[in-house]
């Protein structure tokens, strides 16, 4: 199958230009280091250093549940915490009912799915999202 490389909006590498395998693997190996995906050729496989990791520290310092405030919404991850098991998407439990939550995120332009009655799916997928996106999604969670 065909692809091509966008790099600020601009088409680098044609899909007609991926007439041979190497240049294929090398263009492959390009886009993945240009996204936070690495790939550990010794294992055969692909581990993301991605925004997943920079998402669970900011819900952790900000949405873990506080004793000294009990009536506060709070949020835990309930994905599991290593990386190699869970890969960028995380699955977070809110105390309050998701719908509201949902909708809000939707109409600022976050793309997530939610699981009723509380859990919320959100997936920061390396090769298009960045920590922009997640300090985005953190902003806007925070105006709710």
């Amino acid at each position: 199958m065909p692809f091509c490389l966008l790099q600020s909006g601009r088409v680098v590498w044609p899909a007609d230009d991926c007439n041979r395998t190497d240049s294929c693997k090398r263009k492959l190996h390009y886009l993945y280091e240009a996204s936070g995906v690495h790939h550990d050729q010794r294992a055969g496989i692909t581990q993301e250093v991605s925004s997943a990791d920079g998402l669970e520290y900011l819900i952790q310092h900000y949405y873990s549940k506080d004793p000294s405030r009990p009536h506060k919404p709070h949020v835990h991850i309930i994905t599991p915490s290593d990386p190699q098991r869970r890969g960028c998407q995380l699955s977070l439990s809110f105390s309050v009912p998701i719908r509201k939550v949902f909708q809000e995120l939707e109409k600022k332009g976050v793309t997530c799915d939610t699981r009723e009655p509380s859990v919320l799916r959100i997936a920061p997928v390396p090769l298009y999202n960045s920590f922009s996106n997640v300090h985005h999604f953190i902003q806007t969670l925070s105006s709710q």
